[in-house]
C-alpha cells in the first residue's frame, strides 16, 4: 500500500479511503486531525464498495493499466460489465504524459476508483503486456463470435450458408484446447 501511495503521489490514508478500506487503530486520529469537514462528512457515509466486475474484465483492466497507450485497441462488446468500459473510457480521455494514474482516480465514480486502484497496486509483471492483451482480446472476440455462429450452425433446421460453417469450423479449431 505504501509503495502505491507513493506512485501515486497521495497520502496512505487517502488510497485506503479510497479503496474503501478502514484506516488503522494507530492512524486514525493523525488522519482525523489532517482531514477537512468535506472529507469527514464524506468517509462518514461509509467505506465504498467496489464495483462488481468479472475477472476476465479484471485481467483485461490489469493488462492495460500496465500499457494505458493501448486503450484505444479496446472496444466496449470487449468488456462485460459497464463499469470496467466507464474505466476504459475515462483511460482513453486521458492524456498519458507524466503521472496520469492519480489523474485516472479522479476523473472515475467511487466504486471503479477502488477497483482501479486495486489494480494499478498490481505488481505482476509481464513480458510483454501490449502482446498479451492483443492475444487476451483476440481470443475474447474469437469466442463472442463463435457463440454467435453456433446456434445458426447447430440448429439444423435450415440449409446454413457455408461461408458462415466454413467460419464457425475455423472458430472452434481455433480455440480448440483452449480454455472456453
Amino acid at each position: 500500500m505504501r509503495r502505491l501511495a507513493d506512485r501515486l503521489e497521495v497520502s496512505e490514508d487517502s488510497l485506503r479511503r479510497a479503496g474503501g478500506k478502514a484506516i488503522p487503530q494507530a492512524n486514525r486520529r493523525i488522519a482525523s486531525n489532517a482531514a477537512s469537514a468535506g472529507a469527514v462528512a464524506a468517509n462518514a457515509q461509509g467505506p465504498v464498495k467496489p464495483a462488481a466486475i468479472p475477472p476476465a474484465d479484471l485481467q483485461v483492466l490489469g493488462l492495460l493499466f500496465k500499457t494505458p497507450a493501448s486503450a484505444a485497441e479496446i472496444l466496449a462488446p470487449d468488456l462485460e460489465s459497464a463499469s470496467a468500459r466507464e474505466i476504459v473510457a475515462a483511460l482513453r480521455n486521458l492524456p498519458l504524459d507524466g503521472k496520469w494514474a492519480p489523474r485516472l482516480l479522479d476523473a472515475l465514480q467511487p466504486a471503479e476508483r477502488a477497483v482501479a486502484s486495486r489494480l494499478l497496486g498490481d505488481e505482476l509483471g509481464y513480458d510483454d503486456p501490449a502482446a498479451t492483451l492483443r492475444a487476451l482480446v483476440g481470443k475474447r472476440r474469437t469466442q463472442r463470435r463463435l457463440k454467435e455462429l453456433e446456434p445458426l450452425v447447430l440448429s439444423g433446421n435450415a440449409p446454413v450458408d457455408p461461408g458462415l460453417r466454413d467460419e464457425y469450423h475455423r472458430l472452434a479449431a481455433e480455440l480448440k484446447g483452449t480454455k472456453r
